[in-house]
């Protein structure tokens, strides 16, 4: 036996569905509708909102740092329309409220230096800054109360956290030039003079095979009662592509001793450097001097003379001196006995 609903009650069910569904959506828009009108009605009423910034404090008396303080954070009223107070709880973008300390009086007070601020002398700065013009009502707390330290400054060396790897055939052709290379430090006496250096974020390179110039940033102390007189520095990692250029030297012989003549086998050596490619036409043998040193303990003890480079030009780097010793004789001057 087939049940159902007879095709004949069909069309009136759907017709009935739909008539229900056309009366929801319109009593829906109108329910919206109805709670947007209130809540503009609502909105468009006074109201008094209490919003909490944080203080930054600038301009601290000449030579003074902020040590404490009673508040952090400052309690503002306003007397504002809901849509203004809706804007300053949830749109403004201002992070904290900026209090200027120019012309704060200090005083002495159980060994300390101490000074107080009425916020109410602030409230038209403070207007300012949230962008309202009578709405604010007050500020809370009415006063806050400073302790002050004595500033002093130190010039302190900048250590950069830099690691490289340079490729095959490159190296530096100065050393790692920073910019500027030491800094002012402020700060109570007893802190800055317990720091040593100054050091910068960590960078690190790998294959190298050209300058590198960069900016880091310091890393501050930890203490809030220190500060920096820069914040970043620039640094400058000069790498050039070196080559190797041999030639034959002379080897100079010092203090000759007046009892013996010193001879010497060989009288040159091969020199062999490492110059950079942009200065290999500068290089002249004549800016190379090498030198065996009389010295008549020295003989007694050993077969060989040490070869020494006692010039050379900066911008290279000795890799050898072939041969480092060279065999000498002693032989007895005609003019002795």
């Amino acid at each position: 036996m087939k049940t159902g609903i007879p095709d004949n009650e069909q069309p009136v069910q759907d017709s009935l569905m739909k008539r229900f569904r056309d009366q929801f959506s319109i009593f829906f828009v109108f329910l919206v509708f109805s709670s947007f009108i209130w809540v503009v009605i609502k909105l468009s009423k006074d109201f008094t909102s209490t919003i909490t910034y944080n203080i930054n404090f600038k301009n601290a008396p000449k030579g003074r740092i902020i040590s404490g303080s009673s508040d952090t954070v400052i309690n503002v009223g306003l007397d504002a329309k809901g849509f203004t107070l809706i804007k300053y709880h949830f749109l403004q973008k201002i992070p904290v409220i900026n209090i200027d300390l120019t012309g704060l009086k200090i005083r002495y007070y159980a060994g300390k230096e101490e000074g107080c601020l009425p916020l109410n002398d602030q409230i038209q700065k403070i207007a300012s800054q949230i962008g309202v013009k009578r709405d604010l009502v007050f500020v809370s707390p009415d006063t806050i109360r400073f302790e002050f330290l004595t500033k002093y400054k130190r010039q302190i060396p900048v250590l950069p956290q830099v690691s490289y790897e340079l490729r095959p055939q490159f190296m530096l052709y100065d050393s790692v030039q920073i910019q500027p290379d030491s800094i002012w430090v402020f700060g109570p006496e007893e802190l800055i003079d317990s720091i040593q250096f100054i050091y910068t974020e960590q960078k690190s390179f790998s294959d190298l095979s050209e300058n590198q110039e960069l900016e880091l940033r310091l890393i501050k102390p930890e203490s809030n009662l220190v500060s920096l007189s820069e914040n970043r520095v620039k640094i400058l990692i000069p790498v050039e592509k070196y080559t190797e250029r041999s030639f034959e030297l002379p080897v100079n012989i010092v203090n000759s001793g007046t009892e013996y003549a010193l001879r010497i086998f060989p009288e040159k050596v091969i020199v062999n450097c490492l110059v950079a490619l942009k200065d290999y036409n500068r290089v002249d043998e004549a800016m190379f001097e090498a030198v065996v040193t009389y010295d008549s303990v020295e003989m007694q003890a050993a077969t060989r003379l040490k070869v020494n480079l006692v010039k050379y030009p900066s911008f290279v780097h000795i890799a050898r001196v072939e041969p480092e010793r060279i065999e000498f004789i002693l032989i007895k001057s005609a003019n002795k006995p």
